[in-house]
């Protein structure tokens, strides 16, 4: 009896452990192993935002799958109240593909295995993700970096109805058109925001007349995707881009067209890094004036140039004439997880872990 004075309620326990593991997910993963209770009370945390690369999607799948089948039944709960489930009933966040931590120039999905098995190992990774984000049925936030634009139509039916926020970047050699299957079971989605590629008319025109979208972001970048291109083929690269983004300010007029009265904001944003900010949004006005809507523009459409040289890269190849040549560019991907970041929930505990990958 004499030591029950000193016994502290299981809630102010839990609120200990878990201001302990704030922003660091190596004690986090400690004190999990502490038993049971203590295990319940952290995994959500561990898994509430997980960022996979390719290289860990495979093994990230297989925890997912097994922790399904670990479950306890509906209804079954231990001494403490709390029920076991499914690791992916905890993702909120997830973030699947390239960091940005550096650049290659072939489509990231066909990097884990040999050049040989390249079409058998993108099929692979294309399913691993489809599956992966069948089996977090709470998401809020879903990012995906470096895939070909053709897997949205089949991971969109995937996607939990509970997104608010959706983001995609196509991978080098896939600046094809996003055409996105409808969304509208996604009620609760808000944000969604695209990196170096195009939509199409219908796709941007379903996403503006959803009554719960608020916000589209089109973030655009004129040089990574040259990168590892021989000086010669550089040129055709940067037209492409060009038409992309000429394209991009044609269909603005949608805007006024579709949104719905929710609607607050389509943003067009431009990574420099050899120019001035205020000189890029002359060149942005230049561009709209041209290729954008006639009369006055829409308040809603807001025109941005970020200086990225905090996220400049080098890249250096020793390949084409007369080589070696060097680029710095503004690497888009670090800028965008950063962004992606910043935007999650502060009030959702485990936002802190969130540079770290959970495969396990």
């Amino acid at each position: 009896m004499g030591n029950d004075r000193h016994t502290l309620p299981l809630d102010i326990i839990r609120y200990i452990l878990l201001d302990a593991i704030d922003g660091d997910r190596a004690t986090a993963a400690i004190l999990s192993r502490m038993c049971k209770t203590v295990n319940l009370w952290i995994v959500p945390v561990l898994y509430s935002t997980v960022i996979v690369t390719i290289s860990d999607l495979k093994s990230f799948e297989r925890t997912l799958l097994a922790s399904k089948d670990r479950a306890e039944p509906v209804g079954k709960h231990n001494a403490t109240h709390l029920l076991k489930r499914p690791l992916g009933a905890y993702v909120r966040h997830l973030w699947i593909g390239s960091k940005g931590t550096h650049h290659t120039s072939r489509p990231p999905w066909r990097t884990i295995d040999p050049v040989e098995h390249a079409e058998e190992a993108s099929s692979m990774v294309l399913k691993a993700t489809i599956t992966i984000v069948s089996l977090c049925p709470n998401l809020r936030a879903l990012a995906i970096a470096h895939y070909p634009s053709s897997i949205m139509r089949q991971l969109v039916p995937c996607i939990a109805e509970t997104l608010e926020s959706l983001s995609f970047c196509p991978g080098t050699g896939h600046l094809t058109s996003l055409d996105l299957a409808d969304m509208s079971h996604c009620h609760s989605l808000r944000d969604v925001t695209f990196l170096q590629t195009e939509l199409t008319d219908g796709t941007l025109s379903r996403l503006l007349r959803m009554p719960s979208v608020q916000h589209i972001t089109c973030i655009y970048n004129n040089v990574p995707h040259t990168i590892g291109l021989l000086p010669a083929l550089r040129p055709v690269q940067r037209d492409r881009l060009k038409r992309s983004f000429q394209a991009a300010m044609a269909q603005l007029h949608l805007v006024g067209e579709c949104a719905s009265p929710a609607f607050r904001r389509m943003k067009v944003i431009y990574l420099s890094c050899d120019n001035s900010t205020v000189r890029e949004i002359n060149e942005l006005q230049r561009f709209m004036g041209v290729h954008g809507p006639p009369g006055p523009r829409d308040k809603r459409i807001v025109l941005s140039a970020i200086d990225g040289r905090n996220n400049l890269d080098r890249f250096v190849s020793f390949k084409g004439y007369g080589g070696p040549y060097t680029i710095n560019y503004v690497n888009d991907t670090k800028y965008w997880l950063d962004e992606w970041i910043a935007s999650l929930d502060p009030a959702w505990p485990g936002r802190g872990c969130v540079p770290h990958t959970v495969t396990q």
